[in-house]
């Protein structure tokens, strides 16, 4: 094996901040108000002020992705956090978190209705993490990122828009993290329990799913612990045709458990376990399967009927070859699978030499299992297994006493994080010999990659200003073994070390108690898949595994006028290595990453206004865009698979009687005009497409709660903006028509 060191200094000046002073529109907001024991305690709250600076129009939220709790009106940075009540309106019509982000978070890249779709936030990728732990497959990405956990398990979703500098490891598109529930900080013991059942009205054939949650205090300890099972089924469009199940969560078998345990050890000390495994299967029997892939230029939709999702014939599909029949194959058939095991052991210290001090174990585990399928004349099954182990430490130490402005405080720590990857049996050849051995890989060798991060973060108020700035070392260390390629060619593996450094700066303008006005230059990593890479080289000597460093400056403003609340921001980021995956064709057609420079720019925003005690409104605006540069100096459209489309969105609650609630909402997705028909992958225009949905809520405190979901309630006939944009016939599939769901919950409470 051979040995490579790549090393760059980062020298992006600070001086071109700000270059897009675009306009300003309106962002999200920000309630503290959600209810129940799955909420940030007031415990929390009270320390926030306490600790963190009281100025600003948003003073009261807990904000865990900043490393370090602060005030949302501290940070020079576009926020969203999305609580349990907007959680419960959004998943009263759709549980999918593809929807959930689309509605609340401004800048989520086009939305696909297919469960692997990019994570991407302001056209670069997001950090998607599961109570701080990474699900970024960075190494040898599938595209699984954000739906790795159940829906019911979720308390809270907090998103930083930009490039993070703090966090690290791939953010340079921001942060969006999963936030589990916690136990009941009430003494005594709580069950809820919820039924819920959907159907769509084309093929009333209804989905099943059933939530289950306990949680109790005693003393110092809680406990929380909730299972999910949900049995889905096949989704037809709005004109009762079947879709294709390709990557979507419909005719599978889906389990979530999660649960966690706190233990107040002392006034000054406190520990917490947290863990969820969250599996999706394919059901045996009768699956929609892929019969014919769409056509985007022409607007054709992929087609499917029923069969055995265990095994696809994508020769005959694409190529029009005789199709295989699945019984005479020498080898067992077997169904696919997707298992995401997340934990986290957490120990805080409030108190070390005037320092707060948070230490946090993770691990994280993902093995993917791909049925057989027959593709240029191969028949290939796959598992994969992907690790995570890692350790995360903060100290947040206040600088008064050093003779510095009042508030002053730095925030500095290490990570070490273990990421592998290993693709396991493969079976390749028309024999169907099975392959075993650890080296012999389809397109990934085994990985593994041991980062180390160093970081600092100083904040500093200065009358009505606050100042903040950074910096982050990471160090990386690949490792990977030969491999001889299912698809040919054989690779040398070997090791790789390579470093480098960001930046980041920022300022609040605390103008009145009404207004806040911000802006930023963060920096963040560009991660290359080295996995994919090594397809297209016969060395792990000639990959290029550089970094790409990402440049971003921001303005905007925070607004609160009592009954109203918005915010603005405008952003500009810069890459010149960014590191896209895209289909090859001279690697017969997979997903490779391939290095271009581009800019990317945007406005995004939310408005919310409580209109009376009955009555409130709201809504988020999107539009960016970008261009990738050219050798020769000029620009291309940057291709709309990684940008979002521009997007309206609004939604009206609305409680006639104390225990009624009703809730309209509605996305409109805007057309574009950037590509010519068969301009290839990821260069798919968008369509104007408007999708409204609609809930009932019933509240009895003795009875429980009845809540009645229409999502697509006009039964619109398209394809999801991300399908649109990746201009692949295969997931040119259409959106389901109007469903609906139907769910009864209860609480019961003892001991309180």
């Amino acid at each position: 094996m051979t040995k490579t060191k790549k090393s760059r200094p980062n020298l992006n000046p600070l001086a071109v901040a700000i270059t897009t002073a675009l306009s300003m529109s309106i962002m999200p907001v920000y309630s503290a108000q959600d209810e129940g024991p799955d909420q940030a305690t007031e415990v929390e709250l009270e320390r926030e002020q306490d600790e963190g600076d009281s100025r600003g129009v948003i003073d009261t939220m807990v904000v865990t992705a900043r490393r370090s709790e602060r005030s949302i009106s501290s940070i020079p940075n576009s926020i969203s956090v999305i609580g349990l009540d907007e959680l419960e309106d959004q998943f009263a019509v759709d549980d999918s978190l593809n929807s959930l982000l689309q509605f609340s978070v401004p800048g989520i890249a086009a939305v696909s209705q297919t469960i692997q779709s990019p994570a991407v936030l302001r056209g670069r990728t997001a950090l998607i993490l599961v109570d701080g732990v990474p699900q970024n497959q960075l190494l040898r990405s599938s595209g699984f990122d954000i739906n790795t956990i159940g829906a019911d398990a979720i308390e809270r979703v907090e998103v930083i828009r930009g490039a993070n500098a703090v966090f690290g490891f791939g953010a340079t598109g921001g942060v969006i993290n999963f936030i589990t529930k916690r136990p009941t900080d009430e003494p005594g013991f709580e069950v809820f329990a919820r039924a819920r059942t959907s159907f769509q009205t084309s093929e009333p054939e209804p989905s099943r799913e059933i939530y289950l949650q306990a949680t109790g205090r005693a003393d110092d300890v809680g406990v929380l612990l909730g299972i999910s099972v949900d049995d889905t089924e096949p989704a037809y469009d709005g004109n009762g045709d079947l879709i294709p199940n390709v990557s979507t969560e419909q005719g599978k078998k889906i389990t979530n458990i999660h649960g966690s345990i706190d233990w107040d050890i002392s006034a000054e000390q406190y520990f917490q376990l947290t863990a969820n495994r969250y599996s999706r299967k394919d059901v045996l029997g009768d699956t929609a399967i892929l019969e014919s892939f769409g056509d985007p230029a022409t607007g054709e939709f992929s087609s499917a009927r029923f069969g055995d999702a265990f095994y696809t014939d994508y020769d005959a599909i694409y190529y029009g070859t005789p199709e295989v029949d699945p019984s005479t194959l020498p080898f067992e058939l077997v169904p696919g699978e997707q298992e995401y095991t997340n934990a986290t052991a957490t120990y805080e210290h409030s108190d070390i030499l005037g320092s707060k001090f948070q230490a946090t174990a993770l691990y994280h585990r993902y093995p993917l299992t791909f049925p057989f399928f027959r593709f240029l004349e191969l028949d290939v099954s796959q598992e994969r297994l992907r690790k995570r182990t890692g350790l995360r430490t903060n100290v947040d130490t206040p600088l008064d006493n050093l003779g510095l402005p009042v508030g002053t405080r730095v925030v500095w720590g290490a990570d070490w994080m273990r990421n592998s990857v290993d693709e396991g049996d493969n079976v390749g050849g028309p024999d169907g010999v099975v392959k075993k051995t650890r080296t012999t890989q389809r397109v990934t060798p085994w990985i593994e990659q041991d980062t180390i991060g160093i970081f600092g973060q100083i904040e500093v108020p200065l009358g009505q200003f606050l100042l903040s700035g950074g910096v982050r070392y990471e160090n990386y260390d690949i490792t990977m073994l030969d491999a001889e390629f299912t698809y040919g060619g054989f690779f040398e593996g070997g090791e790789i070390d390579y470093d480098e450094v960001v930046f980041n700066a920022g300022l609040v303008y605390y103008a009145n108690p009404a207004l806040d006005l911000y802006m930023s230059f963060t920096q963040g990593l560009d991660v290359t898949q080295v996995g994919r890479a090594a397809f297209q080289v016969e060395s792990a000597a000639l990959i290029d595994p550089e970094a790409a460093v990402t440049d971003s400056w921001e303005i905007g403003a925070r607004s609160d006028l009592g009954s109203v609340r918005l915010e603005a921001a405008a952003f500009y980021s810069d890459s010149e290595l960014a590191s896209r995956t895209q289909p090859v064709a001279a690697a017969g057609g997979f997903a490779l990453p391939l290095r271009q420079p581009e800019e990317i720019w945007g406005l995004e925003g939310s408005v919310s206004a409580q209109v009376s005690d009955r009555l409130s409104l709201g809504g988020t605006f999107t539009w960016n865009d970008g261009e990738r540069k050219l050798d020769d100096g000029g620009a291309e459209p940057l291709q709309n698979y990684f940008l979002s489309p521009t997007t309206l969105t609004g939604y009206a609650n609305w409680s006639p009687l104390r225990w009624l609630n009703t809730r309209l909402q509605v996305v409109h997705t805007f057309s574009s005009d950037d590509f010519e028909p068969g301009a290839g992958f990821g260069r798919g225009d968008f369509e104007n497409l408007t999708l409204v949905d609609a809930s009932v809520s019933i509240v009895n405190e003795r009875w429980g709660q009845f809540d009645l979901g229409f999502s697509n309630l006009f039964n619109e006939v398209d394809v999801a903006p991300g399908e649109r944009a990746s201009n692949l016939g295969f997931n040119f599939i259409a959106i389901p028509g109007r469903t609906v769901s139907l769910s009864y919950s209860y609480r019961f409470q003892s001991g309180r």
